[in-house]
């Protein structure tokens, strides 16, 4: 071989390595613009149940400052009008790029967990003192609401809850609380009713409402408020997004079920009351993790993994993150959560979602839209973003960041 045809064989190998390299470049390049799209979104629809904890701050990004949209028995817009909690409005930096913008939030914080995770609120007594009772006035105003809600909603039963009468601050950083027995029929009467018409310029949102238009406390409110809990559930994924490795568990809810139907949800439910009206542990905080546990497990039949696997409840991790009142709902008591557990996968858990009543009932079977088309619920996107605070938690001082 003359040393013309070895230059010739060299400058060729030259050539397919710049090729090769031009090609790596242009990959990443691309893979970057398309993390960056909607299109990366849209890939997510072929997943089931979790999705990289980066897209979720996607998702808020697209959903954080648009309209909370329209409900057939609430004014979801009148939680941040100008007119009504004008005062109790929480409030919350994000940064996106490299902006940090200013979200209200429909809640008000009672109590952060995330800056105070000793916060503590005993039961008194140690169990349920009395039943609510709305009262015959309030019973015949909101007859015909209530029978509107039935007709669309025809699922819905009277299950027990548990309603929070009053809580008071003992100390610092320590609550006493008064809870009384009540019916998911109560809560339909009022919270989840509160602004169609119960009389000529009346609802029950105006009736609750104080004389500067902000909320009530609790032992003077007339509602129900029955107790909510809500979680983010995230497990860590060895395939899932590279800087994160974690996903979370997001799906469209079913219409018949819950408040936010056709909306991103996650685990929540209502807190049931305890057997004999009595607590076996001595603080709200602790009965409150254990029924959002309860819910985990009938909404995604993870309880039956653990036991197919020989695992530990142990293994599951539930941290609060912060108790609000959510001003959408008049001020109904809610409870948000994070949920951490051990890996894994879209096949491991289908056939225990499938399972699961709850879950099956409560969630779509199937995802019949690209995901970017479904808005996530109120409830979903605060306690996404309390999330994403506690995970952040000491790495921003004073904002959460929705940054890749």
């Amino acid at each position: 071989m003359d040393f013309r045809t070895i230059i010739e064989i060299i400058g060729a190998l030259a050539s397919i390595f710049a090729i090769l390299g031009g090609l790596f470049v242009a990959n990443r390049y691309f893979q970057r613009i398309w993390r960056h799209s909607g299109k990366y979104m849209n890939e997510y629809t072929r997943h089931t149940f979790f999705y990289p904890l980066s897209f979720a701050a996607k998702i808020l990004q697209k959903n954080v400052f648009e309209p909370l949209g329209e409900s057939q028995f609430i004014n979801y817009a009148a939680a941040l009008s100008k007119d009504f909690y004008s005062n109790d409005v929480a409030q919350v930096k994000l940064k996106i790029g490299k902006n940090i913008k200013e979200l209200d939030l429909p809640y008000k914080e009672i109590i952060d967990y995330i800056a105070h995770p000793d916060a503590r609120t005993m039961i008194k007594g140690g169990k349920i003192e009395s039943r609510f009772d709305l009262g015959e006035r309030y019973m015949a105003l909101t007859q015909p609401n209530f029978d509107e809600f039935l007709r669309e909603r025809p699922k819905t039963t009277n299950g027990p809850a548990l309603r929070l009468k009053s809580l008071t601050a003992t100390g610092d950083r320590t609550y006493e609380c008064v809870l009384q027995r009540a019916g998911y029929h109560d809560q339909v009467r009022t919270n989840l009713t509160l602004d169609l018409p119960i009389g000529l310029g009346m609802s029950m949102r105006t009736e609750d409402l104080s004389a500067s238009k902000q909320l009530r406390p609790l032992e003077e409110s007339v509602l129900a408020n029955t107790i909510g809990v809500s979680a983010i559930w995230v497990t860590p994924c060895r395939k899932g997004d590279k800087k994160s490795r974690h996903q979370v568990f997001l799906r469209p809810r079913r219409k018949q079920t819950g408040v936010y139907y056709d909306m991103l949800g996650t685990v929540s439910g209502v807190v049931e009351v305890p057997d004999d009206d009595t607590f076996t542990c001595e603080t709200l905080e602790e009965y409150a993790s254990s029924e959002i546990t309860r819910e985990f497990y009938q909404e995604t039949g993870y309880k039956q993994y653990l036991d197919s696997k020989s695992l530990p409840e142990t293994v599951v991790q539930v941290v609060p993150l912060m108790f609000v009142r959510e001003l959408i709902r008049g001020g109904k008591p809610q409870f948000f959560f994070l949920i951490v557990t051990p890996e894994i996968s879209e096949s491991e858990l289908t056939p225990f979602f499938n399972n699961s009543y709850n879950g099956t009932e409560e969630f779509r079977s199937n995802i019949d839209a690209r995901m970017i088309n479904y808005r996530l619920s109120p409830e979903t996107q605060t306690n996404l973003i309390y999330a994403l605070r506690y995970i952040q938690r000491f790495q921003h001082l004073d904002f959460v960041d929705l940054n890749d």
